[in-house]
């Protein structure tokens, strides 16, 4: 069996385009599925923002089923804080989270479903604060 002169070049050059379309393809497939995710309808529950608007907290409804506790502030103002959250028997659940900065601002998104199920039933009270001072008002929401 006789090779063609260049023939493992060839073969090289042709698996390194192959390795590109696919890269190309997994980076496109990957961001269509963030494009739709975040095209995603997303319902506003509750919302609070400070009167200069650098600090705003809510309870979201994604997908029409998931609700998630969500904090966005301007600047880094501050790393962590605590997130509370009440059911119609009236304890009190905290847990401290921590911000992720996204360029300019900083968020943090708490599903209810994943860290808050065991708290009762409705209807609830959500509290974000800073230590023992709070970073607004109470939101409350009910799940129908």
């Amino acid at each position: 069996m006789t090779q063609r002169p260049g023939g493992r070049i060839l073969r090289a050059v042709h698996r390194c385009r192959l390795i590109i379309v696919l890269t190309v393809l997994m980076g496109a497939s990957a961001l269509l599925a963030t494009a739709v995710q975040a095209a995603a309808p997303v319902k506003k529950i509750a919302s609070y923002c400070t009167p200069k608007r650098d600090i705003c907290y809510g309870i979201v409804l994604k997908r029409g089923v998931a609700v998630y506790f969500e904090v966005t502030t301007e600047r880094h103002y501050f790393g962590w804080y605590r997130l509370c959250v009440s059911g119609g028997a009236g304890l009190w659940r905290c847990n401290v989270y921590r911000l992720r900065r996204v360029g300019w601002l900083a968020t943090s998104s708490v599903s209810f479903s994943r860290q808050y199920r065991d708290v009762g039933p409705g209807p609830y009270r959500v509290r974000w604060s800073l230590g023992r001072r709070p970073l607004g008002p109470i939101l409350r929401f009910q799940l129908n």
